[in-house]
């Protein structure tokens, strides 16, 4: 080769497909260059002259299946690598979720979460306390039912409620079971799930 000599091929053939299986065929004894290519270059094979081609082909068979084991290993490698990311990144986010959890859940403020309809999806322990109802009564009932004004429902006001958040005052939350009426303000926000 005019350019380069072969073991400054296979070099640049290692670097361009590390996984693939290098055999160095060679008329020359030159035992010093043998060493530097198996240990510099990582050949798979340094067949000297001369040699039996029925040999030649189960060299050439087994670093053909060497490469393809370790091309399989490389991926396999990364997989685990971008699972153990994905790991990582889900404990944060369940971390993050039960400190979020606790904060809501020790809230002495009345926590509702309320679909566009007006439909009760989560409330927290100070609301149940509220209200007089746990949770799994309050579950997909209106908001209107338990929070309400002598002017308007709370439905009606939530066509108000765009990007900012929306206080309403004059409300009360009916207690079914007692009948008690408390005066409470009330303060919207709109969560949008598609946020980061």
């Amino acid at each position: 080769m005019p350019e380069m000599n072969g073991l400054e091929f296979l070099s640049e053939v290692k670097k361009m497909y590390p996984e693939v299986s290098k055999i160095l065929l060679t008329g020359y004894a030159d035992k010093e260059n043998a060493i530097k290519a198996i240990n510099e270059i990582g050949l798979y094979r340094y067949i000297e002259k001369p040699w039996n081609n029925d040999d030649l082909i189960i060299n050439i068979k087994n670093g053909i299946e060497r490469s393809y084991l370790l091309s399989e290993l490389r991926k396999k490698i990364s997989e685990l690598e971008d699972a153990k990311i994905v790991e990582e990144r889900t404990a944060d986010l369940r971390q993050s979720n039960a400190k979020l959890a606790g904060i809501v859940n020790y809230c002495a403020d009345g926590i509702i979460i309320i679909n566009e309809d007006g439909i009760i999806e989560q409330v927290n322990p100070a609301c149940e306390s509220l209200i007089g109802l746990v949770e799994g009564k309050l579950l997909m009932s209106s908001i209107d039912d338990y929070l309400f004004s002598k002017k308007t429902f709370i439905s009606k006001e939530l066509h108000k409620l765009d990007e900012q958040e929306l206080l309403l005052r004059d409300f009360y939350i009916k207690n079914p079971l007692s009948n008690v009426e408390t005066p409470v303000e009330i303060s919207f926000a709109r969560i949008n799930p598609d946020d980061d």
